[in-house]
Parts: C-alpha cells; structure tokens; sequence
C-alpha cells in the first residue's frame, strides 16, 4: 500500500505551536521580562506608568466643565468637576512625588486647572 502525502495532521501542529507558546512565556517570566510586559500593561490601563498624562488630564478637566455648567448647585458639587483628582508627573522623574498627587481641575494652583464660568465647587 503507498500512502503518499501522509504527513502530520492538524491536531499535532496546533499541539506543537502551543507548546512552544507556552515554553516562550515560562522562559520570559523566570528571565524578568514581564517586569517591562507588567509595565506597559499598566501604562496602557492607568494612563501611564508614573500617574495621569497631563494632557489627558485636561482634556478631562475641560469636558467635566462643560457636563457641569448645565447641572443644578447641588449636582455640581458631585461632578466630575469637582471631585476628579489627577496625579501629574510635573517633573517627569518617572514617579509620583507627595505634591504631584491630587490634582483638581477646580485648584487655580494646580497644573489641570481649568477655568470653568458659572460653576463652583465651594
């Protein structure tokens, strides 16, 4: 009997491509490289790796104003305006000092501060 054309079948080769997935995982994790991976899952999921981008955080600060200008007194107090708080890398060290944390868009001291007409948050 000739069996010309027999070869592996489909089921091995997918076995195959797995396990050599799974080989490339276990040696990037006892090789420290998903300490980079960790860090660039968590710039993609919290803005960036040391707090919010300010950019980002204007951009916010200046939608949450206009949301807020058609909202009663009492309603205003509890928007986004202000009570978001950002935490801005000012002076791009890569980390998060004690005064870089809680910026409000309200605060005329703080980097995201955004002037916003006819809403107050006092």
């Amino acid at each position: 009997m000739d069996k010309k054309g027999q070869g592996l079948s489909l089921n091995v080769i997918i076995i195959a491509v797995l396990a050599i997935l799974v080989l490339v995982i276990v040696a990037a994790f006892f090789l420290g490289g998903f300490g980079v991976l960790g860090d660039k899952i968590k710039g993609v999921f919290s803005g960036t790796v040391a707090g919010t981008d300010k950019d980002l955080a204007l951009s916010s600060c200046l939608s949450a104003c206009e949301r807020a200008k058609g909202l009663t007194e009492d309603a205003i107090k509890k928007s986004g305006y202000c009570t978001n708080k950002y935490n801005i890398d000012d002076n791009n060290d890569g980390r998060i000092d004690e005064n870089e944390r809680d910026k409000k868009c309200y605060d005329p001291t703080s980097t995201v501060y955004v002037s916003c007409s006819t809403v107050s948050c006092s």
